[in-house]
């Protein structure tokens, strides 16, 4: 698991130079190891809204797993050929793609949230990375039907809130979100 993780790379850029230095349809109940009670967990916190809601992957073997099948992913829809084979005729809310991330160019689990159809335009989804938690807007001709065997892993993104953690002034501030941000090395 170690060697595994060391080789995770970030998903996003970070807005602070001290971050450079850190080395839904489906759920997975978690449980603590059996005989021992208040048993910890080591997370990884993948995405984030506001420091009250965010979304965290539990460090551990479903974490190689997920990053195995990134890998996998990457290297089958990066050739042409493949993505030939799962053209979407239509993409509609609820639906379970394969899509790039423009961050880091490879390829993850999206869940489409929403479609858009720009009169003239191509259409565009917003996708929600069922994995990590983040969304992004993606042209919907660049959406590939996801390969059955790609949903062996249960979803690994967990949506969390913090209870009674309120912005002080009603909205959180820029400066609030890039200390949390910060501070949970979300998304590195």
């Amino acid at each position: 698991i170690d060697s595994s993780l060391a080789k995770r790379e970030p998903r996003s850029q970070p807005k602070s130079p001290t971050l450079l230095n850190v080395d839904s349809p489906k759920v997975e109940r978690m449980s603590p190891i059996p005989g021992q009670a208040d048993t910890q967990f080591e997370v990884y916190v993948s995405a984030m809204i506001d420091p009250s809601h965010f979304w965290l992957q539990i460090v551990g073997p479903k974490a190689t797993e997920l990053d195995q099948l990134v890998e996998d992913m990457t290297e089958y829809y990066g050739k042409q050929e493949n993505r030939d084979l799962h053209i979407l005729n239509s993409v509609e809310a609820g639906d379970l793609v394969a899509a790039i991330f423009a961050f880091d160019k490879k390829w993850y689990r999206a869940e489409v949230l929403k479609v858009t159809h720009e009169g003239g335009g191509d259409s565009q989804a917003e996708l929600y990375y069922v994995d990590y938690g983040d969304t992004d807007w993606v042209p919907c001709k660049e959406l590939y039907e996801l390969r059955t065997d790609f949903l062996r892993l249960n979803f690994q993104a967990i949506e969390c809130f913090l209870a009674q953690v309120e912005p002080k002034d009603g909205s959180w501030s820029n400066e609030a979100l890039d200390k949390f941000e910060e501070w949970a090395h979300v998304a590195q």
